[in-house]
């Protein structure tokens, strides 16, 4: 989920070449909806920290406190509330700082899924 078409289109084609279904979300709280209405649908969320309506950091919280426990991956470019360790704190497998190349991508979605 990002609210940036080109960052949803560049990150979407580089995980279809790799076999994955991608389904994006205008905004957090869209991506929430999304989320909760089908729980087992979905293999692992990739959210950017800066969203409208909710952020990275309040989608992963709301995902927790609904006891939906999908491997979260949270993209973020500078923030100085929701650092690294805040948001892995809260539950997400991973947080990858912008700009990140695709193979880091791809690394941390595969490891999120082992998890």
């Amino acid at each position: 989920m990002d609210d940036d078409p080109d960052v949803v289109r560049v990150v979407s084609k580089r995980l279809q070449r790799v076999g994955c279904v991608v389904e994006s979300a205008p905004d957090g709280e869209a991506a929430l909806h999304l989320l909760i209405a089908d729980p087992k649908r979905w293999h692992v969320v990739l959210t950017d920290q800066t969203m409208p309506h909710r952020t990275g950091e309040q989608l992963l919280r709301a995902l927790r406190e609904a006891g939906i426990g999908v491997p979260v991956v949270v993209m973020s470019g500078y923030s100085a509330t929701a650092t690294p360790e805040r948001v892995m704190a809260l539950g997400a497998s991973a947080v990858l700082a912008k700009p990140f190349g695709g193979d880091q991508l791809v690394a941390a979605l595969t490891a999120a899924l082992r998890r």
